[in-house]
């Protein structure tokens, strides 16, 4: 089953993503992923808050008694079909033994495909010598039911020498409550990823070669909130520029750079009422049901905040 599913995925899915050269290392961070004893761990924060990076900083620096399958997803894993082979071929991909006496194959599909691969996954993974670690980057990419149904019964029946890690930009639907009161659950969000005035400074040294006085790297990260996309942005913009100073304190949202990855990263990837729904309510200095029902001629206001927060928009 292992060799075969290998077959079936694109390689490049199972490998994390390079480390850029212009690396922050996030220490802290990294010693939380690593702690001994996890269940679970979610990394939960919308685009270009470092949350792939960060994996695949992670993967390099593990020792090598413990065996790492990463899986990134696209939108085909939306479908239990084929998200299942993917995690079957990412464990492959590490050389263990674990998959092989998965049913003969999640080729089968149907609504009850998890019942029959996630259990038989369980008992291999418990039957280990090795512990494994299992990375799930892009996981917002899988809206299927099915799939999710699956993911919950892996989280509630994690055996001591798995560690799952799954990596983010909306609310993962897994049960997290329950596994938050087991203490098994560690959650890093974007509060955590937000870079510290120090990490600020060193990012832009390193994108840009600019020495930004005390000052101005206080101001970066305050109007970027330590977004890490933000400060790569105005990073890069700074550049060859004449007056670091004056650049710093004209930056903003609108910058074009700012724009664009807005723009592909999360508006190109929302529906067109939600949009359409954010268009019209920008106008509000707060959000409240009431208010953008009547700004915007709807009735379903409530509904559409709580996906935006789901979503991690705000």
């Amino acid at each position: 089953m292992s060799d075969r599913a290998v077959g079936d995925v694109v390689v490049t899915k199972l490998v994390p993503p390079p480390v850029p050269a212009a690396l922050v290392r996030r220490r802290s961070l990294l010693r939380r992923i690593a702690t001994r004893g996890r269940r679970l761990t979610v990394v939960v924060a919308p685009a270009g808050w470092g949350k792939s990076t960060l994996l695949a900083e992670w993967c390099a620096a593990q020792p090598t008694d413990r065996a790492v399958a990463f899986a990134g997803l696209d939108r085909l894993d939306d479908d239990p079909v084929r998200f299942w082979t993917t995690v079957l071929a990412a464990l492959s991909a590490t050389g263990l033994e674990i998959g092989t006496r998965v049913p003969a194959s999640p080729q089968a599909g149907g609504p009850g495909l998890w019942q029959a691969v996630v259990p038989a996954l369980v008992n291999e993974l418990a039957a280990s010598d090795t512990e494994v670690v299992v990375v799930i980057d892009d996981y917002h990419r899988v809206s299927d039911d099915g799939v999710h149904s699956g993911m919950r019964y892996l989280v509630d029946h994690t055996p001591q020498t798995l560690h799952l890690v799954v990596s983010t930009r909306r609310e993962p639907p897994l049960g997290l409550a329950r596994v938050r009161a087991t203490g098994y659950l560690d959650e890093i969000r974007a509060a955590d990823l937000a870079l510290e005035t120090r990490e600020t400074a060193r990012l832009v040294r390193l994108v840009s070669g600019v020495e930004l006085d005390g000052a101005d790297v206080a101001l970066l990260r305050a109007k970027t909130e330590g977004w890490p996309a933000g400060v790569q942005l105005a990073a890069l913009s700074l550049r060859h520029h004449p007056d670091p100073g004056g650049f710093v304190q004209r930056f903003a949202g609108d910058h074009r750079h700012v724009v664009d990855f807005l723009t592909a990263e999360v508006l190109a990837r929302l529906s067109a009422e939600l949009r359409w729904f954010l268009l019209r309510c920008s106008i509000l200095d707060w959000l409240e049901a009431g208010v953008c029902d009547a700004v915007v001629g709807s009735d379903d206001a409530a509904g559409l905040l709580r996906e935006v927060e789901a979503l991690n928009l705000f």
